[in-house]
């Protein structure tokens, strides 16, 4: 059997993507946009369990990446 191609989605891409689920559309209106099966969109949603992640930040030229402090209950 002959092995599919990775498929790679530039960030703009991924951030439709988002946009799309978050929309209500499903994974195969999703991948029938891009031209792809709802597989490759499932790997883009699932590791998060179909939460958008947050968007990073930080300054990666600045070599320090600022946290917010946990809030306790005390």
């Amino acid at each position: 059997m002959r092995q599919r191609r990775r498929i790679y989605y530039s960030s703009a891409q991924r951030s439709e993507i988002w946009d799309r689920w978050q929309a209500g559309d499903s994974m195969s209106s999703i991948g029938r946009r891009f031209d792809r099966e709802s597989s490759s969109v499932f790997s883009v949603i699932s590791p998060t369990g179909g939460i958008r992640p947050p968007v990073c930040t930080e300054n990666l030229n600045s070599g320090v990446v600022v946290m917010e402090p946990a809030k306790d209950g005390a």
